[in-house]
């Protein structure tokens, strides 16, 4: 999977990409993370899950206490 993504990214390769990716277990494995570093590429975390950061779940929140 890295590896499409890393080919599909390759036309935007400048100094420095970055990627934000969610906290899925297999970008911290040790073989995805040399993968990345080989091809200069930064990744950043999302947070972990917070309601306020999700607006669709707000809204229903709201919707649900209005209904």
């Amino acid at each position: 999977m890295a590896n499409i993504l890393l080919l599909r990214c390759n036309r935007f390769l400048t100094k420095q990409l970055v990627i934000v990716i969610n906290n899925a277990n297999f970008y911290y494995l040790e073989r995805m993370q040399a993968l990345f570093n080989a091809e200069g590429v930064k990744l950043v975390y999302l947070p972990m899950y917070l309601i306020n950061l999700n607006l669709i779940k707000e809204f229903f929140r709201e919707l649900k206490a209005f209904i």
